[in-house]
């Protein structure tokens, strides 16, 4: 789709090292971290579409990648699949990309000596401060001048975007130390399941990634530096403690009509269905690894939006929980809006 700033932004769904190589072939670049925080503080505004919304609320691959060494050590190498070098780098070996002999060392990247302090969600203090999401965020202080965001882009995003739903969020999960480095892609999640980082995915699995010109980037980078100045005079939406645990303690997010009625809830970091509408029996039969949750029967009285209903089912594929996305969403949707 094009946004409302002339860029399109392509989005690429399958086995994610295919689709890297996919988007480097079409002359594309895979969209960094900081460029998914600065569409998500975009679309926190009024002016933003609900298709731009539905799209950049959900999860993502991203193209910064993370180096894991097997003594504990990791980087984070910037825009690792778009770099013109990266399939010398390694190669893929059963569901990772694992690298040569060597190659850690060389890999441009910010390194970090260990994993203490991650592994868990932060508070918003704890996340403005983290040296990962400052690099990821682009913040001058790790990647320098030249090659920098704007240095508010990341307290916009904290504050503005996912603070105001949250006590604790934004937490950093990696893997344990593999027999030998390999190169991961830093896995975005979705709104609703905190805005974690996650470099625990391989590479072999079915993921969506969004593909955009080189110079939409380097114009993204510019426009950020514009946006946190019309911010920087916005109040942020911020809730009280009370606010904030009410929230927190309601059953998951509903999406549905009148006959159906989904909620989704996060479960250890994977996603799975709990509750569904009268077709459930119908639902669960295709899907046995649901049986025994928790579900129940109801009505919201909302209209389900096609896209963001496949968008969310898509982060439940994507953990190997889901199989049929096309035949449950057209099971889901309302009568009259099926497909032929």
């Amino acid at each position: 789709m094009r946004n409302r700033f002339g860029v399109e932004e392509r989005v690429y769904e399958g086995y994610a090292y295919e689709q890297f190589r996919r988007i480097n072939r079409d002359g594309l670049i895979t969209t960094p971290v900081a460029y998914e925080m600065q569409r998500r503080v975009e679309c926190s505004l009024p002016e933003a579409s609900s298709g731009e919304r539905i799209l950049w609320n959900t999860y993502f691959f991203s193209g910064d990648g993370v180096v894991k060494h097997q003594d504990g050590r990791y980087k984070i190498v910037f825009d690792a699949f778009a770099h013109p070098e990266f399939e010398t780098w390694g190669r893929m070996q059963g569901e990772e990309f694992v690298l040569y002999d060597g190659m850690y060392e060389t890999l441009p990247g910010i390194a970090f000596a260990n994993r203490v302090g991650i592994q868990r969600d932060y508070t918003l203090e704890e996340a403005l401060a983290s040296r990962e999401w400052k690099a990821l965020a682009r913040h001058s202080d790790v990647v320098g001048i030249e090659k920098a965001w704007a240095p508010g882009l990341l307290n916009e995003y904290a504050r503005r975007v996912v603070f105001p739903n949250f006590t604790e969020a934004m937490g950093i999960y990696l893997e344990g130390a593999p027999q030998k480095p390999r190169l991961r892609a830093v896995y975005v999640f979705w709104l609703e399941c905190r805005s974690q980082l996650d470099g625990r995915y391989s590479l072999d699995g079915h993921r969506r990634l969004v593909g955009i010109a080189p110079e939409a980037l380097k114009g993204a980078r510019q426009r950020s530096f514009e946006l946190c100045e019309r911010l920087s005079n916005m109040t942020y939406p911020m809730l009280t403690r009370d606010e904030l645990i009410g929230r927190q303690n309601e059953v998951g997010t509903q999406t549905g009509n009148a006959e159906t009625s989904v909620i989704l809830r996060d479960n250890s970091g994977l996603d799975s269905l709990q509750k569904y509408g009268p077709r459930k029996e119908e639902i669960l039969s295709l899907n046995p690894v649901w049986l025994g949750s928790d579900v129940e029967v109801e009505s919201s009285g909302k209209k389900i939006e096609e896209e963001e209903l496949r968008a969310r089912i898509e982060t439940i594929r994507s953990g190997g929980k889901f199989k049929e996305l096309d035949e449950i969403a057209q099971l889901l949707l309302p009568e009259g809006e099926k497909n032929e």
